[in-house]
């Protein structure tokens, strides 16, 4: 609809490890954790997982180790991460990545 489901799709390489479901859904991209009512009903331990995405978003100084930990290439900054999450460095995460999309309330961070 807005154009950033077919920008990280068109990306290379591919797969590429997104830390949000929204992207996987939509794309079919690898992301770190998905959702957790899913996940739990086939049961999928993702407890890890879900609180790794929360340290990611709002620890910045485990960030990179996990950003690595899950080879992740993208990180996805929309309302529901905005609303779900105190991302104490917002700005600085900005300037610290790539933006590569940036329209309608979603950015797209390249981290590598």
């Amino acid at each position: 609809p807005d154009g950033h489901s077919d920008y990280v799709q068109n990306q290379n390489p591919a797969p590429v490890d997104e830390m949000t479901p929204v992207i996987g859904s939509i794309t079919g991209r690898n992301i770190v954790c998905g959702s957790g009512t899913f996940l739990y009903y086939h049961g999928i331990d993702y407890v890890q997982r879900e609180a790794d995405i929360k340290t990611m978003y709002e620890n910045p100084q485990e960030r990179k180790n996990l950003l690595n930990k899950y080879k992740v290439n993208y990180i996805y900054l929309g309302d529901y991460e905005r609303a779900n999450y105190t991302i104490p460095d917002y700005d600085s995460l900005l300037k610290e990545y790539e933006i590569v999309y940036n329209k309608n309330n979603i950015v797209i961070l390249k981290v590598s």
